[in-house]
């Protein structure tokens, strides 16, 4: 799970103090990672807005789509994609204003999501808590057979990687994780 109680316990913090701390780290983390792959992760209702689109291809930013609630401006003859996301309207079109309300997202993380997800905020967790090394359940390196090691010093009172600190780079070798849930439009 992706939440306070996990962050917690990874970083062997027991008491309340650090709460928004650590709740900002794994907020922010959430954002680098949906920005990056232009969708949202998360499992929630959501209300999305048209206009003066021109096009065959809606595109939902929360998904896969669980159900389709409402939806006004819109042909019935539309074709929701849950996996994908994505509404198609069977032809080329002009809607002036349009809404659509639906559910989507995960409810359960796909586990390789989460481990870049941990790995983006112990990446991240130094620079949020003031250079505090990230503690116990951290990753320390990676090791991919054939490839090499990427390996975090956590020496020194704080965490560093080759990867660096910034949004830009915090991202480090997660990229090729986040690149398959990554939406990609023509």
């Amino acid at each position: 799970m992706f939440d306070l109680a996990t962050a917690k316990a990874r970083l062997g913090i027991t008491g309340t103090t650090q709460d928004t701390l650590v709740q900002t780290a794994i907020t922010t983390t959430l954002e680098i990672a949906e920005r990056y792959c232009d969708r949202k992760f998360t499992y929630a209702a959501e209300t999305v807005k048209f206009y003066h689109f021109l096009g065959e291809t809606l595109f939902l930013p929360r998904y896969p789509v669980q159900d389709v609630i409402s939806h006004t401006g819109l042909p019935d003859q539309m074709k929701v994609h849950h996996r994908l996301g994505v509404v198609e309207l069977h032809y080329n079109q002009f809607i002036e204003e349009a809404e659509i309300i639906y559910t989507g997202g995960y409810s359960v993380l796909p586990a390789d999501l989460e481990l870049a997800l941990w790995g983006i905020f112990n990446g991240l967790w130094p620079s949020i808590n003031g250079g505090s090394s990230v503690a116990a359940g951290a990753i320390d390196s990676i090791s991919i057979p054939d490839v090499g090691t990427i390996r975090f010093s956590n020496s020194g009172g704080s965490a560093s990687s080759s990867a660096g600190t910034g949004n830009a780079n915090v991202l480090g070798p997660y990229y090729s994780i986040l690149d398959t849930y990554r939406r990609v439009t023509c």
